[in-house]
């Protein structure tokens, strides 16, 4: 696990941003990067899910899981001194929706298997832009708020 890296890192471990603040334009600029470093042949990639630093209340924390769910690398990660965020640590309803987040995930883990196998074989990235799919629709182009995992799944 890095945040630092070479060509040739994709080969031995997973990649996440760096350390994020718990704050909704750290969520919204997550995928853009994710994207980014996907097209450079580094799939395995992830963000700190809630941001690192900082206190994420109850709705940015669910729609930070939300994401992470759809995302490469998935892990929640965070400062010593941020307060506990494991989802137990939410009211009930928050609860409900993290546990569907988590479930989401792991419903998908066949496809994900796949998808990483498919990024091996032929080199193509687990998340890919919207132009990966389309390439002839320059209207995606600048789209970096939704992306596909594999060829399959629209987020």
């Amino acid at each position: 696990l890095s945040r630092s890296f070479f060509a040739g890192s994709q080969r031995y471990g997973s990649i996440w941003t760096g350390d994020n603040t718990a704050e909704w334009s750290h969520l919204e600029i997550a995928a853009p990067m994710l994207l980014s470093l996907n097209v450079a042949a580094l799939s395995f990639v992830g963000a700190d899910v809630g941001g690192f630093f900082g206190n994420p209340d109850a709705e940015l924390f669910t729609r930070w899981m939300q994401a992470g769910a759809y995302q490469p690398f998935f892990r929640g990660h965070a400062h010593h001194d941020s307060k506990r965020r494991e989802p137990w640590m939410f009211d009930g309803t928050t609860l409900n929706r993290l546990r569907h987040a988590a479930m989401a995930r792991y419903a998908l883990l066949p496809m994900w298997y796949t998808v990483f196998h498919e990024a091996e074989v032929t080199g193509m990235p687990v998340m890919r832009a919207m132009w990966m799919q389309y390439p002839r629709a320059q209207m995606l182009y600048p789209v970096d708020d939704q992306y596909l995992i594999g060829s399959d799944l629209l987020v």
